[in-house]
């Protein structure tokens, strides 16, 4: 999760400061306290660690993580985003709305993080978000109907994935809790 806000932040800094709109209309501060808290955080968890902070189990991913392996993992994160960014670049014409696709990987990002928000079946703070960040440039009706059919077309695909590995895990639940310590156990040895 760590490495995913830090991807939508990144590209969404990098949209905003080549489109020029980066102390405009995106304010540099929510960038600015995210690279302080990273460069703390790198600091901190990769120093040895005793007492009670460093022996909780949550945290153990943070102490054993190098900050190559973040870069690493945030490459390896990259072409999903640029991925994500490109069809909606391409799929917001059929909507009769065009937009510049820097705009959209400086504006998706943060997109992301109001779908994250909890809401009844996840509509609202996305496509509210899509309203205010593109509502001067394109119709306001047009981004809603966008925004929920993009959703709706997520959550299909997200429904059609699960469907395709419903069988197997309906026999991993439904398999006795032993027996499946005793696969596991007996694949790893």
């Amino acid at each position: 999760m760590l490495v995913e806000m830090y991807q939508l932040a990144l590209y969404s800094f990098v949209g905003a400061t080549l489109t020029g709109e980066l102390g405009k209309s995106v304010s540099p501060w929510p960038y600015a306290v995210l690279g302080g808290y990273l460069l703390v955080h790198l600091w901190y968890f990769s120093r040895p660690r005793r007492g009670r902070i460093a022996g909780k189990q949550v945290l153990q991913t943070f102490f054993r993580a190098r900050p190559w392996q973040y870069l690493v993992l945030l490459a390896m994160k990259t072409p999903n985003l640029l991925a994500a960014v490109t069809v909606y670049w391409l799929a917001l014409p059929l909507f009769g709305v065009h937009l510049p696709y820097m705009a959209i990987l400086t504006y998706l990002p943060l997109i992301f993080f109001f779908a994250a928000m909890p809401a009844a079946a996840k509509l609202g703070p996305a496509q509210a978000a899509w309203i205010y960040f593109f509502g001067d440039r394109a119709d306001k009706d047009a981004l809603f109907a966008y925004s929920v059919a993009a959703h709706l077309t997520f959550l299909a695909m997200n429904a059609l994935l699960g469907l395709c590995f419903l069988k197997r895990a309906m026999r991993e639940l439904e398999a006795p809790a032993d027996a499946s310590v005793t696969t596991r156990d007996a694949a790893s040895a």
